[in-house]
């Protein structure tokens, strides 16, 4: 039987070495199992996504979806204590409303929050983590999607609008 490879993987730099990627993909894909990289997207991102006041209080455990779906799912969400459940599920449509902004579609309709020992507690500054992934798209396809999305007046909606028609875009080259 063969092994599937992704495109990271099998890449080698000028010295031989392999990339950060190649190497812990496979493993990060191996933990989370049939919840696949939204989760774990989630897992890396979540300083950026939520921010930092809400990450140093949480943790993203898993995104479940439906068997065959990619949206919809619900957002799992690990807190310490009674008084920090009740603070996160307060501002679930704004969690809600940040994930869907970062996938570009609506990946999670709902939330769990699930209280009790949470294996850890952060300041978002301790983590050197990327800038959020950036969808390279041409010039030209930009201005399309400018052009689509002018009409928008609410900032928010307007930035998920660009995000999905990056995505499409980028899935449609492939």
């Amino acid at each position: 039987m063969k092994k599937e490879t992704s495109p990271h993987e099998n890449k080698r730099s000028a010295s031989g070495l392999n990339t950060l990627a190649s190497e812990t993909l496979p493993l990060l894909r191996r933990i989370l199992g049939k919840q696949g990289l939204a989760s774990a997207d989630i897992l890396a991102f979540w300083d950026q996504i939520a921010g930092e006041e809400l990450a140093a209080c949480t943790v993203p455990e898993k995104i479940s979806f439906k068997p065959g779906e990619r949206n919809g799912g619900i957002l799992h969400v690990a807190v310490p204590n009674g008084a920090f459940a009740l603070e996160i599920q307060h501002r679930e449509k704004f969690i809600l409303d940040k994930v869907n902004a970062y996938f570009g579609y609506a990946a999670v309709t709902g939330m769990k929050i699930r209280q009790g020992s949470v294996p850890l507690l952060r300041k978002a500054k301790q983590f050197n983590q990327p800038p959020l992934k950036k969808i390279l798209v041409s010039e030209e396809e930009q201005n399309y999607i400018e052009e689509l999305t002018g009409g928008v007046e609410d900032d928010r909606l307007k930035e998920s609008l660009v995000r999905l028609g990056k995505n499409i875009i980028v899935e449609n080259r492939k």
